[in-house]
C-alpha cells in the first residue's frame, strides 16, 4: 500500500465519523424537537422531554468526543493541522 493510498484510507475513515457525527446530532434535534411538540401537545403541564433531551446530550457530547479527540489541540490535531498547511503551501508555490 502506497503513501497516497494510506492518506486516502485515513481521510476516508475521519470523513465517515465525521459524517456519523452530523447524522446523529441531526436526528436528535429532530426527534428531541418533536418529543418537545409531544409534550406540549398533550401534556403541558408536565414538562417530561427534558429526560430524554439530557440523557441524549450527554451521548451526542460522547460521540462529539470521540469524533473530535478529547481536546481540541491533541497531537494528532497538530499533525493534520501541519499537513493541512503544508499541501496548502504546496498549493501555492505551483500556482506562482
Amino acid at each position: 500500500m502506497d503513501v497516497e493510498e494510506q492518506k486516502y484510507r485515513k481521510a476516508k475513515s475521519m470523513v465517515n465519523k465525521l459524517k456519523g457525527f452530523y447524522i446523529h446530532a441531526f436526528v436528535f434535534t429532530v426527534v428531541n424537537l418533536g418529543l418537545f411538540l409531544l409534550n406540549i401537545l398533550v401534556s403541558p403541564e408536565k414538562i417530561w422531554f427534558f429526560w430524554s433531551l439530557g440523557g441524549w446530550s450527554i451521548g451526542l457530547l460522547a460521540h462529539g468526543i470521540v469524533t473530535y479527540g478529547i481536546t481540541p489541540f491533541s497531537a494528532e490535531w497538530e499533525n493534520r493541522k501541519m499537513k493541512e498547511f503544508m499541501d496548502r503551501l504546496d498549493k501555492e508555490e505551483i500556482q506562482k
